[in-house]
């Protein structure tokens, strides 16, 4: 699963170029070349950066693009190598873990979410340390979990409140002394400082594009009818709801099996109390919480979006490794598991493969146009691919443009240096918050006799050949055709382009007309010419 990282140009993954991005200013940050000094910032110490942090640590041996993918595909191949560790741990058949392995390339991966992906390895290779403190809980595993608590912070904070979910679930049935306790608690109420504090320091850091973001929540029902594509996302639909019923009938004769030899496997539990009888579905129940948590989550959050996806994974994970059969050499299981094994890792790879070939067509497309861009640019991305509604998308070529500025510096209308939690940060003072909100908003916004004198260069993309005809004509006469490279066109500004430094200005009015306007009028236009009513 992490060879196709690696072989592609570019892996299919959505939001990776601005992470790319990240990782290319910081590896830049004191190149004059690159960007004027003080246009960036460092801003270090929140959650989720350790990908970023890794990812430079390695642009310095090799290019960041690699640098990126290698971090990647090496998140991609942890997830099924820790969850083999957790299931030597609940002594699941190690046979289970490639039943759940395809999460690896699934959602979180098209999306882009590569902090996510390598929180989710992390975090089910750090949830033994939680059985060990309870069962042991002296200064040497309280120390073990806080250490992971902190890792998981700088990986994923997200997956970090999962771990702490566990510490808390986890000691359901342990009697309760004060000095057990404590330490059970120390590395909850880490986390939850950690997380506070930082939520109280981001404030400040809010930028008007963040803020303009709503707090949005999806119909339970609608979760509930795309948790296929929510889990898998391959290249079609109708492959993610082929992989999701295999995972369900997977998961449904592993709980029918567990159910029955429920008895032989556990007489013991017949002497245990209630608490003590709940603390041994312990993982079975932080998996419950977890697609809850998916139920009920908002979609978008204090400038965070597709949050409530995000805890469908562990949910996934946590329920396959946790209904299958304690006792690795029971004969059922060892028959059941492999066939159904078999199966989930190709048929993943089949799924996604499409989107690998497309990814690996357009990133080489784009490659050839990006060093017409002159150094220390403003470039407007301008993506005629994507759907209105994203969440009906599959992989796009939506943050492609962020690969201008990794590979030739400057800056781009919309990108992670306006996030509180990213590693490097576009100066406050210098930060075009009127393009940002107008662009966020639609890119049908894009005022061409004004933004062309603000961006140097507009990186357009479709894969329709007359989409492309229509781009040329919604930019003229204010910008002209540089480059045609397969689905991307490179226009360069005719009008004065003020410096990348200059500070933000409102939009003019009267404005002039946007590029939605014009397609409007080249609609009407159309419709007047096929009904005989166009003018001479």
């Amino acid at each position: 699963m992490a060879a196709p990282v690696l072989i592609a140009r570019y892996p299919p993954m959505t939001d990776l170029p601005l992470h790319e991005m990240v990782v290319g200013l910081l590896r830049h940050l004191n190149d004059p070349e690159y960007a004027p000094r003080g246009l960036y910032v460092l801003n270090l110490g929140h959650p989720n950066q350790l990908f970023h942090l890794l990812s430079y640590v390695l642009s310095l041996l090799v290019p960041v693009d690699w640098a990126c993918k290698i971090v990647v595909a090496v998140s991609v191949f942890a997830v099924p190598v820790a969850a083999l560790r957790l299931a030597a741990h609940l002594r699941v058949s190690s046979w289970t873990p490639l039943l759940v392995a395809p999460v690896a390339l699934g959602w979180l991966f098209s999306w882009g979410l590569a902090a996510n992906i390598l929180g989710l390895a992390i975090l089910l290779a750090a949830l033994p340390l939680v059985d060990k403190l309870d069962e042991a809980p002296d200064t040497r595993h309280c120390l073990q979990a806080s250490g992971a608590v902190v890792v998981l912070y700088f990986a994923h904070e997200l997956m970090m409140f999962v771990f702490l979910g566990a510490l808390l679930l986890f000691q359901i049935g342990y009697p309760l002394r004060l000095r057990q306790v404590v330490l059970r608690s120390l590395p909850v109420i880490l986390g939850v400082a950690m997380a506070l504090l930082q939520l109280a320091y981001q404030r400040k850091l809010m930028t008007p594009t963040l803020d303009a973001i709503p707090t949005t929540f999806f119909p339970v029902w609608d979760k509930i009818k795309e948790m296929p594509s929510a889990i898998f996302k391959g290249s079609e639909t109708f492959l993610d709801y082929c992989l999701f019923s295999f995972s369900a009938l997977a998961f449904l004769l592993l709980l029918i099996h567990r159910v029955t030899v429920w008895r032989s496997l556990d007489q013991s539990e017949e002497t245990l109390g209630t608490l003590q009888r709940i603390g041994t579905l312990r993982y079975e129940l932080l998996a419950g919480v977890c697609f809850l948590l998916y139920l009920v989550a908002p979609a978008s959050w204090n400038g965070a979006t597709y949050v409530h996806h995000r805890f469908l994974a562990p949910a996934f994970v946590l329920g396959m490794l946790s209904v299958g059969s304690r006792g690795s050499h029971d004969q059922q299981v060892s028959k059941l598991i492999p066939l159904l094994a078999s199966v989930s890792v190709p048929g993943m790879l089949f799924s996604v493969w499409p989107t690998f070939v497309e990814s690996h067509r357009g990133y080489t497309e784009l490659d050839a146009i990006l060093p017409l861009i002159e150094r220390q640019s403003a470039v407007l991305h301008f993506d005629g691919t994507i759907d209105t509604d994203l969440r009906h998308t599959r992989f796009n070529f939506v943050a492609a443009g962020a690969r201008a500025v990794t590979v030739r510096g400057g800056r781009l209308h919309l990108s992670l240096t306006d996030s509180t939690v990213s590693a490097i940060r576009m100066a406050p003072q210098y930060r075009w918050d009127e393009p940002a909100l107008r662009l966020l908003a639609n890119r049908g916004n894009t005022v061409p006799s004004h933004d062309m004198t603000r961006f140097r260069y507009v990186l357009a993309n479709s894969h329709s050949v007359g989409s492309l005809m229509m781009l040329e004509y919604f930019f003229s006469p204010e910008a002209r055709l540089v480059a045609h490279s397969g689905q991307w066109l490179l226009f360069e500004s005719t009008l004065p382009v003020v410096p990348i430094t200059a500070p933000n200005v409102k939009l003019p009015r009267p404005r002039g007309t946007t590029v939605g306007e014009r397609f409007n009028q080249l609609q009407e236009a159309e419709g007047r010419k096929r009904t005989g009513t166009a003018a001479p």
